[in-house]
């Protein structure tokens, strides 16, 4: 495989199972990390064809298995929606085309590191 994208963000991932509060602040939470990928994704502007391999590694607090596939349901939707536009929201990480994976690097910094891999 080959690495497509390596890139490192400044986006904060919490668990979707466990947030309290106002639903407001998950709104905006996940208004923010939309933002943050599409303007990376725009600005950068990778070709990636299918199929795909995604690793998502959150960088900070360690949480369970679970929790982590909780906190990036927003970060994954988007980004399969940035590589199979025109599809309904939700819909374009269904399938066998893009393979996910997911790891955690416990450190005080909250970042998230996406890296994209070419099938050859």
């Amino acid at each position: 495989m080959e690495k497509i994208v390596d890139w490192l963000l400044p986006i904060k991932t919490v668990s979707e199972a466990n947030t309290k509060g106002h639903w407001t602040a998950g709104y905006k939470r996940h208004k923010l990390q939309k933002m943050w990928l599409r303007g990376t994704f725009l600005s950068n502007r990778p070709e990636i064809t299918l199929p795909c391999h995604i690793i998502l590694t959150r960088h900070g607090t360690k949480m369970d298995y679970d929790n982590l596939l909780s906190a990036m349901k927003y970060i994954r939707d988007e980004i399969a929606a940035q590589i199979k536009p025109g599809l309904a929201p939700g819909r374009a990480d269904e399938g066998d085309d893009i393979t996910w994976e997911y790891k955690q690097k416990p450190q005080r910094k909250v970042e998230l590191r996406i890296e994209i891999f070419q099938h050859k």
